[in-house]
């Protein structure tokens, strides 16, 4: 699968706000208007806990047809929004 970083990063925002109540929803529209999106951090700024981020690496798993490992799920390493965009755009490429 070869996407475009836009496609990926607009994909990715989404489907956090999906996972999101409509408060915490509202909380990254305003954190995204203070400063660029991609530095929204998932835990400080969201409220997401551990529960929530696993799940939407499973959201991201089935959305863009990638397999996830345990080698692969390293939460410190997947705390910002840039951090999902950039892990989505090395599984699609790899798997591509």
């Amino acid at each position: 699968m070869n996407l475009s970083s836009e496609t990926i990063k607009t994909t990715v925002v989404r489907l956090i706000k999906e996972s999101l109540s409509s408060n915490f929803s509202a909380s990254m529209e305003k954190e995204a208007s203070s400063r660029p999106i991609e530095t929204v951090n998932l835990i400080d700024d969201l409220g997401m806990d551990s529960v929530q981020i696993l799940s939407l690496l499973m959201t991201l798993e089935e959305e863009f047809s990638i397999d996830l490992d345990e080698a692969d799920v390293d939460l410190d390493k997947m705390m910002n929004v840039q951090s999902l965009i950039d892990f989505v755009s090395r599984k699609t490429s790899a798997e591509a």
